[in-house]
């Protein structure tokens, strides 16, 4: 691991890329120098952990990331971006912060996608995974999308699209909690009974760290 001091220094890590990162994407990097106050850590090669990965700082991975166990993407932080000039590989994902992987994702277990304001998950390979529950975020996915179901407030930034599974039909039911009797759920639509639905958070995240599915039994 080695410090970018210059903006300069960090972009160049990318001029080699093809296609090149695009001008959104530069000015991301940006923002993960300012976040790092002027001083970005950057991996040369491929970046192998051993053990669950948290991050509390803006991270330049110039190949894959492996982690052996979940990938939480921003701890202790309003804000965080990361790029990944690779693959990622990771047995659960917690993702908050703005994500940048020019290879493609693979995550053996479940995903959690969650951001208070317009954060986005890029991808430009492919995306493969178990369940995919989000609270509201965005997915920008070039490439192909293979994953058990996609359920809650996930946006398509990009090409891709998906069709949203029901919430109270794919999650176990100590996920979430529903605003209505089991008498009125007899007489609703699943769209509608879906609106009532509200996930839980923390205990998601902890499924995931616990490597539990978050699927029905």
């Amino acid at each position: 691991m080695r410090k970018v001091e210059s903006l300069e220094e960090a972009k160049a890590i990318f001029a080699r890329i093809k296609p090149p990162l695009s001008e959104k994407g530069l000015s991301l990097l940006g923002v993960a120098f300012d976040i790092a106050e002027g001083k970005l850590d950057v991996h040369d090669g491929d970046l192998r952990s051993r053990k669950p990965l948290s991050l509390k700082a803006p991270l330049v991975v110039d190949g894959d990331l492996d982690v052996d166990g979940w990938l939480e993407d921003q701890v202790g932080l309003d804000h965080n971006v990361v790029f990944v000039t690779g693959d990622l590989r990771c047995r659960g994902y917690i993702g908050e912060a703005v994500m940048v992987v020019l290879g493609s994702l693979h995550c053996k277990g479940d995903l959690w996608l969650m951001s208070h304001g317009d954060n986005t998950l890029y991808i430009r390979g492919d995306l493969r995974g178990g369940i995919i529950a989000s609270g509201g975020h965005w997915l920008n996915l070039p490439g192909k999308l293979s994953v058990k179901a996609v359920v809650g407030g996930l946006q398509p930034a990009g090409k891709t699209q998906w069709k949203p599974a029901y919430q109270h039909q794919v999650l176990h039911p100590e996920l979430f909690s529903l605003d209505v009797s089991k008498s009125e759920m007899k007489e609703m639509e699943a769209d509608d009974i879906d609106d009532c639905c509200e996930l839980k958070e923390k205990k998601i995240i902890s499924w995931i760290k616990k490597g539990r599915s978050l699927g029905k039994k």
